[in-house]
């Protein structure tokens, strides 16, 4: 299943959109498939994050995966088309995660941001105006984030390391789990590595 996700943003000078194509694959373990292993089924993500230029060096990002959010999200995008096929709009509590980067220079300064009230973190005049799908027949393209995302090698790393080099670690004490600082590169792209020809 193939779909076309826009995001369009409202900024201090005027509205933004982006949009990406994202895959999702289903998979069917066959009936001898020992079931003490786990979920006879499963649901591959591919793709890269649908991102929204704000200006002023900064992007939204809404993620493909992230264990808060973004990859049950995504698949109810997918239980939207199909039951949907000419697809829609998407509600508040559908939105998967979204995330920036509040200095772009440095890779632990990346935040959530709440789609109910995305000024909170981005500033007055920006609110997130609509989200939808379309299905499509376009395949998923690669290489765009890491044009607008130069922290690839970081984020491929374990968060400890990106956590410890900014210098916030001061103890063995570590950020809670759904701190963002631990969102890691798969949240970003699935499936593919090169930019598209």
């Amino acid at each position: 299943m193939r779909m076309k996700v826009h995001m369009a943003i409202d900024t201090p000078n005027g509205t933004a959109e982006g949009a990406s194509v994202i895959a999702l694959q289903y998979s069917r373990a066959p009936a001898w498939f020992p079931s003490g292993t786990g979920n006879r089924n499963g649901v591959r993500v591919i793709g890269e994050a649908p991102h929204v230029d704000l200006g002023y060096r900064r992007t939204l990002f809404m993620l493909i995966e992230d264990p808060w959010g973004g990859r049950p999200q995504m698949m109810a995008l997918g239980n939207l088309l199909s039951a949907k096929p000419e697809g829609g709009e998407l509600r508040e509590r559908d939105v998967p995660t979204l995330v920036t980067f509040r200095d772009p220079a440095r890779v632990t300064s990346i935040v959530r941001v709440d789609p109910t009230n995305p000024s909170a973190t981005l500033g007055a005049g920006y609110a997130l105006r609509r989200i939808w799908i379309e299905p499509t027949t376009e395949k998923p393209r690669f290489g765009l984030v890491e044009r607008v995302l130069p922290f690839r090698s970081a984020l491929e790393q374990p968060g400890v390391q990106r956590i410890e080099r900014d210098g916030t670690k001061t103890s063995l004490t570590y950020p809670p789990p759904n701190d963002a600082r631990w969102i890691s590169w798969s949240a970003f792209q699935q499936g593919g590595s090169s930019p598209s020809k």
